[in-house]
Order: structure tokens, then sequence, then C-alpha cells
């Protein structure tokens, strides 16, 4: 069957416009080609319609079959061009921008067939240093991490970029996809805290994320939970979606594993710690429960005597304020905070610790337990939320919440060096089973049948657009 082709002028930056027409007729020339179409040659059936270069201008091409029927795409069989919005990525990452990084670096590593294009910010850095030619870094200017400016590009620049690069399928791995964008969306949610737990969110997130996560779930092609306890979350507020949602775990960074002795020795001695210290990891807010974990440490001083310090990770955070608190109970000089730690310094502070305690009082899943069992380090924490598909039966599990029951909790851990033993071994083996190879092969398959089912369902980017660019000459 024949073909057309329709070509659409747009006005971003300066390049060579070409638009190629396909029939199933003898080649002709259009009236106006000068006759020297660099495009020509590679496509024999192909007639020159325009050459030219205008300061600015960009030419798409559609392909539709006269009849009517189904749109086909003008491009290499079975590749597909994804997009992965990380403007969230940024110089001090957590939860959410730790596993974006890992992600577009496993992809990275794993996928030399598939095209990415990656938006983010310059303050991310470098994303993926092993990445191919088939990975394209777009940075977009945001002003720092300004939550208004970057809602305003995510739903309003966002889509005609999609438009302008060509894409296929765009990952959105942050809860939110852009109303106007008009090709499959694959959304990933970490948790609905904003709707299960709204007494442990700022106000702000609560006002953004009610508002915009429903609206996600309805137009998302496919919808990426980090763990089963966040899938059975999103069923039960969008039963509808349930069709639509598949889990896909977080995984461990390579970096995470026994770290030298005698670099350790010297982080051990920057930080002031005699012995080894119980560890806690993560941005102070109320899910993370800092408050009972200082309460412990307390009641663990007052009962046993502290023969060890607290290393506290992490930024500033938000909620109580930990200084007072710490003042209030009077084991100011029993704490020690290292403010925001590189990911790169990080298994030295997993491999100085006795232990690691996460007290959470839920988590959509639970990363820093799973890099600390990569670094031989034992685990100590709650069974809520999605933290025991995260550490399975590897990790201690305080049984009572509360200072009395972390205290004796601790001091187990303290005396017990056969359990400690036995955890750091059974946290080694657990974490196997998080791997960024596989859980990247899994993404790319979700990725394939988004875009399936988009088309399926009669979605717009089966007419897909080729846009010539210099990446394309």
């Amino acid at each position: 069957m024949p073909y057309t082709a329709r070509a659409a002028f747009r006005q971003p930056t300066r390049r060579t416009c070409v638009t190629l027409a396909f029939s199933a007729g003898p080649l002709a020339r259009a009236p106006g080609c000068p006759g020297r179409c660099p495009r020509c040659a590679p496509f024999q059936s192909a007639a020159c319609l325009l050459y030219n270069e205008p300061a600015q201008g960009l030419f798409s091409l559609a392909l539709l079959e006269d009849a009517g029927g189904e749109a086909r795409a003008l491009r290499r069989p079975g590749k597909l061009r994804i997009a992965i919005n990380a403007v969230i990525v940024g110089p001090h990452d957590t939860g959410v921008g730790i596993w974006t990084r890992g992600l577009i670096r496993a992809l990275a590593r794993a996928d030399r067939e598939n095209e990415y294009v990656v938006y983010h910010r310059s303050a991310a850095g470098v994303l993926a240093p092993e990445a191919g030619s088939n990975f394209k870094f777009v940075q977009v200017k945001l002003r720092g991490s300004s939550r208004v400016e970057r809602i305003v590009w995510e739903q309003f620049v966002l889509p005609g970029r999609l438009e302008q690069d060509g894409v296929d399928v765009l990952h959105c791995p942050a809860y939110v996809i852009p109303r106007r964008a008009r090709i499959a969306t694959l959304v990933t949610i970490h948790d609905l805290f904003v709707f299960t737990h709204p007494q442990l969110c700022k106000r702000l997130n609560i006002v953004h994320y009610r508002m915009m996560v429903p609206r996600a779930m309805r137009r998302a092609t496919l919808i990426h939970c980090t763990s089963h306890w966040t899938r059975t979350m999103v069923c039960d507020q969008f039963p509808e979606t349930s069709p639509r949602v598949r889990v896909i775990h977080p995984c461990v960074d390579g970096i995470f594993k026994a770290p030298d002795a005698g670099d350790v020795a010297d982080f051990a001695r920057q930080y002031g710690l005699d012995s080894p210290p119980f560890l806690f990891v993560g941005n102070p807010e109320p899910k993370k429960n800092v408050s009972l974990l200082l309460s412990g440490l307390a009641a663990l001083k007052e009962r046993h005597g502290l023969n060890r310090k607290l290393l506290l990770v992490g930024g500033q955070g938000w909620g109580e304020n930990i200084e007072k608190r710490l003042a209030a109970l009077g084991i100011q000089g029993d704490v020690v905070r290292t403010g925001y730690l590189r990911r790169e310094k990080l298994p030295l502070a997993y491999g100085c610790a006795l232990a690691l305690v996460f007290p959470s009082v839920v988590e959509g899943f639970g990363i820093p337990p799973l890099e600390a069992m990569a670094c031989g380090t034992p685990v100590l924490t709650t069974n809520n939320g999605g933290l025991p598909e995260a550490v399975g039966c590897a990790a201690m599990v305080i049984k009572e919440e509360t200072p009395a029951g972390l205290a004796t909790a601790m001091h187990e851990l303290e005396e017990e060096a056969d359990v400690r033993s036995a955890l750091s071994e059974a946290g080694l083996h657990r974490v196997r089973y998080f791997r960024w190879d596989k859980a990247a092969e899994r993404f790319v398959s979700a990725y394939r049948e988004c875009a399936e089912r988009f088309r399926e369902q009669g979605g717009e980017s089966a007419v897909r657009k080729y846009y010539i660019g210099p990446q394309d000459r």
C-alpha cells in the first residue's frame, strides 16, 4: 500500500531542515528542490520535497497509510526512543533521586539497543559515565531546586520537548506526568503517604500530590511501584489501575561493598569514633522516627550504660528539632552528626558501624537497609510498610516500637557477637536479589509493553514523528 508523507514545521534551534516523502511510485523531485539533498541517496524510494537551511527550523515526518489504516513509524525496527524525566536528581540526592540515578546508570550498562533521552539539571552532574551513543543527555535550565519552576517546566515545556525529540515512551520517576503529553507514559509511584499517612507529610506536598497523582493514575499507560506494599496502596486508592500496575524493586549500587579497613579507620578518626557506633542514614523527618531512635538511645544509656555513640548521617530534614531533642534527653555528647555525605563516602559509614538502626514508621521500600547489608553491616529495623520486602529475614525486627523495646534490641545487638555475625551473613545473601542488571532488563520490557499498550489503545504515538537533527546526520 502506498504511503504519503506529512511534514510539520517548528521553530526551535538552528539546524538543517529536510522533508522526505515516501511513495510507491517512481522517484520524483519536488519543484524548487536544488538537487543537493543529503538525505535523498540513502532512501532510494524517496522524493525530496524541500531542502533549505533557514536560521531556525525543524521538520518532522509522519508516515500514514493512504487507506486510513493504522499509522506506521519511520524508525529502525524494534527500537524505541525512551525519555526519562530526571530533573528531580540533584547534588544531594535522597530516596527518589538516588533510585533515579541508579536506574539511569543501570540502563546505560544494560541496554545498547534502544535510544534514551535524559532530561536533567546541571546540578545532577554526570548521570551515567558508562553511557553509549544511544544515550542523549539534555540539560534543563532550572534555577536551584525551585518546585514551582520544576512544575512549570514539567507541565508546559516538557510536552513540546518530547514531541520535538520524537519520543516513544516517557518515564516519570516521581509520581507526576505532564498533562499534555501525548505519548506512552510510565509513572513510578514510591508511596502514597499523602493519602495514607498525611500526618507524616509536608502540607505543600499533600496539596500538590493529592492534585497531581490522581491525574497521573488516570493518564499513565503503565504504573510502576517500587514494592508490592505500594502496589496494594495504589490499588486500594485507585482500584481501576490494577491491570496497569507493575512492581520492580529498587536495587543497590555497586559502590556498596565492604570498604577497606584503613579507609574505615580514617573515617572513624575524622568523626571521633573510638568504637563502632550505632548508625542512622537518612534525612530526619516524621516518617523516619528519629525521635524514637534518640529516646531508645537515652533508654539504653540509662539501663545498661552506653559504650558507643550514635552516628547520624543525613541533611537537616524537617519536623522535630533534633538539637532540642538531644538536649532534652541529655545525650548531646553521645550523638555525632555528619550532615549530608556524598555517595562514595557512605560505604565508610556503613563499614565503621556496629549496626544500622532504621526505626521508620513506614517506608515505601527502604534503600539504606540494603546498602548496609551490601557492606556487611547488621540491620535493626521495623516491620512497617515495604520494609519487609527489602530486608526479608536478614534483619533484626524491633518487636516493640517503644524506647524500651528499641533499647532492648540495641543492647542485644551490642552484646551478642554471634547475632551480628549471622545478620551480616544473611544480609550479604539477601542483597544478591536486588541487582540493577536484572531490574534494567525488566524496565526495558516495561517500556516495550508501555509502547505496545499505547499503540493498541489508538494513542497518538502510533503516528511517530521522526525529527532530523544533528544526532541523525
